[in-house]
């Protein structure tokens, strides 16, 4: 088991042996573009065991409140292990 992994756009690219690095990979809430298969991160993200998400969704999906206008992050510093990464 292994912690999320938070994938930033100013990075931009996965390293090349990251399964995800060549695929195109869609937040598992909203369905926005997160990766694209050119291995270029258009925003940034989390790759969890429970699906990959944008950062709004990741907040939502692990139990904090809707960040509007202010992002209220509530349950993230409590994970459940669902959230970790197999391996």
């Amino acid at each position: 088991m292994s912690e999320p992994l938070f994938h930033s756009h100013l990075t931009d690219a996965l390293p090349l042996e990251h399964p995800l690095a060549t695929a195109r990979v869609e937040c598992d809430r909203c369905q926005a573009l997160l990766h694209a298969q050119s291995n270029s991160c258009l925003r940034t993200w989390i790759e969890t065991g429970a699906g990959n998400y944008c950062v709004r969704c990741f907040v939502l999906a692990v139990g904090g409140l809707d960040p509007d206008p202010l992002t209220q992050l509530a349950a993230v510093d409590c994970l459940p292990r669902s959230f970790a990464l197999g391996g």
